[in-house]
């Protein structure tokens, strides 16, 4: 198939791998930066349009295709938060696709990562694009808007809150960082290299994920809840109380 594809924010690190991959399928593409001096004429000629930009700034993406004609387009969403995308996109007179890349700008080629895809899936232009993932053996799984971001109020919204509460208390336990890493386990040495992946970011975007998702604050309500029982147990050194909750927990762990 014939097509143009541009891709808004194709200068970031997720838009760049991407025009990469789609250079590499001998595909037309085009990336429009914020230093694109007439946008509107490459969004005019593109099939599919992929906006690769942070979920907070889609109102920059919707702004560039405002005035267009975009009813025999793709519009491809790359946020995290389907629901919430889906709200700001709901305007733009096209079918939207929704892809979730789970995996970071680093990682080329695609080759056996995963994808989360939700809404204008069957689309021809949706199957054209989600067959050159496929023929990189690219793992394809299919949600509903609400039902991915569920799934990722527990994968990313409460993995990280997890993990930013643990760098906060780790950081004033007295220990310097040179004392945590010499006195680390295997273990402990693997929460380390999480906490400074996230730490390596800014903390904007996992504010974003972690308050706009609208599912993550009823299960890091339940994850403090489930802290509180263990720090009780520890107050009253119950043993055998931990022991059932440890065991009942391992059971859906451990096959």
């Amino acid at each position: 198939m014939n097509m143009k594809i541009v891709i808004i924010g194709g200068t970031g690190g997720m838009g760049k791998s991407l025009m990469r991959f789609f250079h590499s399928k001998k595909i037309t593409t085009k990336a429009i930066g914020r230093a694109t001096l007439t946008p509107a004429i490459h969004l005019r000629s593109a099939d599919i349009v992929v906006i690769s930009v942070p979920s907070r700034a889609l109102s920059y993406a919707v702004n560039l295709l405002s005035g267009i004609d975009l009813s025999k387009k793709l519009i491809v969403s790359l946020g995290s938060i389907m629901t919430h995308d889906q709200g700001v996109l709901k305007g733009l007179s096209a079918p939207v696709l929704h892809l979730h890349q789970l995996f970071g700008p680093q990682v080329y080629p695609f080759t056996h990562q995963r994808m989360i895809v939700s809404g204008a899936t069957k689309q021809p232009f949706s199957r054209f694009l989600l067959s050159l993932f496929k023929k990189d053996n690219v793992s394809i799984q299919v949600l509903k808007l609400s039902e991915h971001d569920k799934l990722m109020a527990s994968v990313q919204a409460l993995s990280q809150f997890s993990t930013i509460s643990l760098g906060k208390t780790l950081s004033e336990s007295g220990n310097s960082m040179k004392k945590l890493k010499n006195g680390a386990s295997v273990t402990f040495n693997m929460s380390m290299e999480v906490i400074c992946r996230i730490m390596a970011q800014k903390a904007d975007l996992w504010a974003f994920l972690q308050f706009e998702n609208p599912f993550a604050l009823k299960v890091m309500e339940k994850h403090l809840k489930n802290v509180q029982l263990m720090i009780n147990m520890a107050k009253n050194k119950d043993y055998k109380k931990f022991e059932q909750f440890f065991n009942k927990t391992a059971k859906f762990w451990i096959n």
